[in-house]
């Protein structure tokens, strides 16, 4: 329920790429806050993330990392979840934590179905509680202990009131402590992934599409979608995340899954913003990342896909795409700034297969 994924249908003729702009397509994952204002009925969730909606959750999606060294689960003690209410909004009837994996943003597998921890009728003299008074605590130190990976907790919850509601009257869920905000997009697989690659048509804004337009008709390849095997073609999406307005952005990881699909593996890079509004604007696409310069290390126990991550606060930056690429970047630069309309435009070009892209982007705790 939390994790929701949204569906489309694309193809790449060059009149089609122009219509298709954030267009949710086949295994494209947002993790949301579900918060019920209505009722105890699941269909009645909405993403809570703006006080216009009468709710409001801050600190989560929380990414918690337990599979780092040293982690201890009595850690789980410094986690606290704040609930407050102001005007006709009720106290909640129950508030959960629903755990995924990362990075692979699956649900985390519990003793009778998705792991879920669950508060029924939270009240106390100052609204702040930990993991323990959850149901289910029990479970989340078992699964750590046992799997040793990174999770995500996503806050649920249900609030019946009969009130007509005014913009005033909010519900506000906190997470704080332990962990990290963030706020993810997941295209494709980068982990876990099938011992085949599924083909996913990915979202494209309307600046990548034209971009991808004219590669197209500069060179004769034509782009294509992730999973998708060749040479000689760029693959093009766009990333979107939701930002609440009162977040600041602390830094942002771009970690995807790989085949190299030709000899000129070494000569391929990759288009942020920047290049794909050049691109879009009919000049040549700079500066660009070389995959060259991009850490790769071999999925495990698979020696034909690779994974690699980009840090945007530190990005390796040609300021031409001419090859061969020299063994350093030309400089690197902080690139956080492309990341605050909680938009990202990527092309990569173009003996790639390009299996799986997710975004994470960490946000600072008010």
């Amino acid at each position: 329920m939390i994790s929701r994924v949204r569906r489309g249908v694309a193809a790449i003729s060059v009149a089609s790429l122009l219509g298709v702009a954030f267009a949710r397509q086949v295994n494209a994952i947002i993790l949301s806050n579900d918060v019920d204002l209505a009722s105890s009925n699941f269909d009645g969730f909405h993403d809570c993330v703006s006080k216009e909606r009468n709710c409001q959750v801050i600190g989560a999606p929380r990414l918690i990392e337990a599979a780092a060294a040293g982690f201890d689960v009595d850690q789980l003690d410094q986690l606290q979840i704040t609930i407050e209410t102001q005007g006709a909004i009720p106290p909640p009837e129950w508030v959960a934590l629903n755990v995924f994996l990362y990075s692979s943003l699956s649900p985390a597998p519990g003793p009778h179905g998705p792991l879920r921890l669950i508060l029924q009728d939270p009240s106390g003299p100052t609204g702040t509680f930990g993991l323990k008074d959850f149901e289910g605590f029990d479970d989340l130190k078992t699964f750590i202990k046992t799997v040793h990976r990174d999770l995500i907790f996503t806050v649920a919850a249900s609030f019946r009131s009969q009130h007509q509601l005014k913009p005033t009257d909010i519900a506000t869920i906190t997470l704080s402590g332990l962990g990290q905000w963030v706020a993810v997009d997941l295209l494709g697989v980068v982990a876990d992934p099938p011992s085949t690659n599924a083909v996913v048509v990915p979202p494209r804004s309307m600046d990548l599409a034209l971009a991808l337009v004219r590669m197209g008709l500069q060179s004769e390849n034509r782009p294509v979608d992730l999973g998708v095997d060749g040479t000689n073609r760029p693959v093009g999406f766009t990333h979107i995340v939701g930002l609440p307005s009162q977040a600041r952005l602390q830094g942002a990881t771009l970690r995807f899954l790989l085949t190299p699909s030709g000899p000129f593996f070494t000569t391929d890079y990759i288009l942020f913003d920047e290049g794909v509004n050049k691109v879009a604007a009919g000049e040549e696409g700079a500066p660009v990342v070389a995959l060259s310069h991009v850490p790769l290390s071999p999925l495990v126990g698979d020696g034909t896909r690779f994974t690699g991550m980009i840090d945007f606060t530190d990005v390796p930056l040609m300021l031409s795409p001419a090859v061969p690429f020299p063994e350093t970047p030309d400089r690197r630069r902080n690139l956080l700034g492309q990341l605050r309309d909680g938009r990202l435009n990527v092309i990569v070009t173009d003996d790639t297969t390009l299996i799986g892209s997710l975004l994470t982007v960490y946000l600072r705790d008010p």
